[in-house]
């Protein structure tokens, strides 16, 4: 009776454990697991399959038994409470993962309405602005910028000009007479200054845009068919930055490219008017005039036609073009420049100055000869190259923007000479402050003057 109570209490213990067990098997058959360590009750095998896909699923379901048979052998010797824990876990497993799961579909499903959103709002761009077109701001300031010409980049020439000393051994008789005198070489080749600076020329004149795909086309070729031009022009590239705020000396929104002349290959600057909706035709009076003159220090100009092929009605002007020229406010009151080229101020003397007086005052005495006014007597419209050559860029522009009013002239020719005044004080002094106009700053620079240049200077500026 005694070995029948133990053996009674032991069959009922192992009885609690098969039940605890039985729930545990049950709770890990209905979880997300259940493909993993339960057969099922007829895996069955699919009609059709090769011998070695029959292979692979016989071995798969001989896993799945073995991983269950051990599942309960190991539930029978473990005690009731380890068998609770263990389907505390196991719940608790479960739970985990739904959750997890949850979160990352809602992730899933963020990512697919922000890609959507953002599809929809291309997609309205391209509408309103065409396409390629993508918004962005800027310091407050929206621009719509072309796709193709974010991604592209300027690309040199691979080749150089004047690369160093020639090798050829008819130029042997030069080196033997370098070795002999010591100042020949100057009379043989060029100083080493300007021949870096032949090479910027080459440099600048032949640059091209390109992008990750190879050769970039941003901009439209210019021909008879998009303009009112004879000419065609194609290879544009940008001389200054796109998409800025209307220019404060040519009251308007302008862009520059050098672009090559089909007729002839040579290269030209041209400066686009943008968003000429209606101007005046007596502006183009004078546009013979200006044709006409043939001076060192104006750049000359060529044609003017409009031109659609931008989007908008452009006015266009062609002029000589001039590679690795800078503006006179580049080269003496600001360091950036648009290809990143950082350098500091340079002194001005008062001999330089005078050259640039003489060049300038030659420039607009050709063109008040002509009964003509340059209307934009600002530094930022003068060219400088070289050391010193001085060129007034842009001529025509605001006389034809303006209408051309002869009555006008004269007291447009009158505040040239007022702003001549104030670019030559700017250099005295070495400071912009004086083209902004005010009146007391220019007393003081006039008192700089008077003080540390000579007396002609001051009598010419006052």
């Amino acid at each position: 009776m005694h070995n029948g109570t133990v053996n009674g209490t032991g069959w009922h213990q192992a009885a609690d454990k098969g039940g605890v067990a039985s729930a545990f098997v049950n709770s890990i058959r209905h979880s997300p697991t259940q493909q993993l360590v339960n057969p099922g009750l007829s895996p069955g095998l699919s009609p059709g399959l090769s011998p070695v896909s029959v292979a692979q699923q016989v071995a798969s379901i001989s896993n799945n038994l073995g991983a269950t048979q051990n599942l309960l052998s190991q539930s029978l010797s473990s005690s009731p409470v380890q068998l609770q824990q263990q389907l505390q876990a196991a719940q608790q497993a479960v739970v985990s993962q739904q959750q997890a799961a949850q979160v990352q579909a809602a992730q899933q499903a963020q990512a697919q309405a922000q890609a959507q959103q953002q599809q929809q709002q291309q997609a309205q761009q391209a509408q309103q602005f065409g396409a390629g077109i993508s918004e962005q701001n800027y310091g407050g300031t929206t621009y719509f910028i072309p796709e193709n010409q974010r991604q592209t980049q300027v690309v040199y020439p691979p080749y150089m000009a004047y690369s160093g000393m020639p090798t050829d051994t008819s130029v042997a008789f030069m080196e033997r007479t370098m070795q002999m005198k010591i100042h020949v070489r100057q009379s043989f080749f060029v100083g080493e200054e300007y021949r870096q600076y032949i090479m910027n020329r080459q440099n600048e004149s032949q640059a091209t845009l390109a992008s990750d795909e190879g050769p970039s086309k941003p901009f439209p070729d210019i021909t008879p068919q998009n303009s009112n031009s004879k000419e065609s022009y194609h290879g544009l590239f940008p001389l200054e930055q796109l998409l800025e705020q209307k220019s404060q000396t040519l009251n308007a929104q302008t862009s520059t490219f050098r672009a090559t002349k089909v007729e002839d290959g040579i290269s030209y600057c041209l400066k686009r008017v943008h968003g000429i909706r209606s101007h005046s035709t007596d502006g183009y009076k004078n546009l013979q005039k200006w044709n006409s003159i043939r001076t060192a220090n104006i750049v000359t100009l060529h044609t003017v036609f409009t031109i659609k092929a931008f989007g908008d009605q452009s006015i266009m002007f062609v002029y000589d073009y001039h590679p690795a020229a800078e503006t006179l406010m580049q080269r003496h009151f600001t360091q950036n420049h648009f290809f990143g080229k950082k350098r500091p101020q340079p002194s001005i003397n008062e001999p330089l100055i005078w050259t640039y007086v003489v060049q300038l005052t030659a420039a607009l005495r050709t063109i008040h000869m002509k009964d003509l006014a340059y209307r934009q007597m600002y530094p930022t419209n003068i060219l400088v190259s070289g050391r010193s050559r001085i060129r007034l860029n842009y001529p025509a522009i605001s006389d034809i923007l303006s209408g051309g009013d002869a009555n006008d002239v004269l007291r447009c020719q009158q505040e040239d000479l007022v702003h001549l005044g104030r670019i030559i004080l700017g250099l005295c002094v070495n400071s912009s402050q004086p083209f902004q106009g005010d009146q007391t700053i220019i007393a003081q620079c006039l008192d700089i003057v008077s003080r540390g240049y000579s007396k002609d200077m001051f009598n010419l500026i006052e």
